[in-house]
């Protein structure tokens, strides 16, 4: 399988997709840092512990995407985020809205993604030796309808006030529970704590 590379110098704006290389480097202090592009580390990056402290874990995310940290570490911390935003603007939170409820998961759904993309494109995502985060996005959201991992994320996202046909709101009901995500470590502690007391007599205004 051919390997996709990103390469060369470039501005930050908007890059024109189907004319530019995805960047293997981004400016930090007036000077081009080599990153690692390859999917795989964003995804290492998403699925760094919750429950680690916030500094330690902006650390290791920074370490994982650079390799040797800029000492200029908030500059790199903003290229980071602008590279894993896919050089795009923040979402609903620079309109001031509230953040969409996310649909999907890496980590939960990474069976379900695999499976498309080896269906769709002939990408084996396991053995593939280098996909640029960039050129896996796009390749993520230009996936089709007809695959599984579309369909759970339809059925996530579907708002039941919305759907006026009680059968259709039974059936969304039913596959939001069946495709739910994992609430985050924090939240689910927190639910735990307040059913076990719920169920022994506890006091739940002591975890609220």
């Amino acid at each position: 399988m051919r390997r996709v590379q990103g390469a060369g110098r470039r501005g930050h704006g908007a890059m024109g997709f189907l004319t530019e290389r995805p960047p293997a480097t981004v400016e930090v202090g007036g000077r081009e840092v080599p990153v690692n592009a390859d999917y795989r580390v964003m995804l290492r990056i998403d699925e760094l512990p919750d429950g680690m402290p916030e500094a330690a874990r902006g650390m290791r995310a920074l370490q994982l995407f650079y390799g040797e940290v800029p000492a200029d570490v908030d500059a790199a911390a903003a290229r980071m985020l602008w590279f894993m935003q896919c050089g795009k603007k923040g979402g609903a939170a620079d309109g001031g809205g509230k953040p969409a409820q996310p649909d999907f998961s890496f980590s939960h759904d990474g069976a379900l993604i695999y499976a498309a993309f080896l269906e769709q494109y002939g990408i084996d995502l396991v053995d593939v030796p280098f996909l640029h985060w960039w050129t896996f996005r796009a390749l993520l959201d230009g996936l089709s309808d007809g695959h599984l991992f579309c369909e759970v994320r339809r059925c996530r996202a579907m708002e039941l006030g919305r759907v006026k046909d009680k059968e259709q709101q039974r059936y969304y009901r039913e596959m939001k529970k069946r495709y739910a995500l994992p609430l985050p470590e924090g939240e689910q502690g927190r639910l735990d704590a307040i059913t076990e007391a719920l169920l022994h007599g506890g006091d739940v205004n002591a975890v609220l």
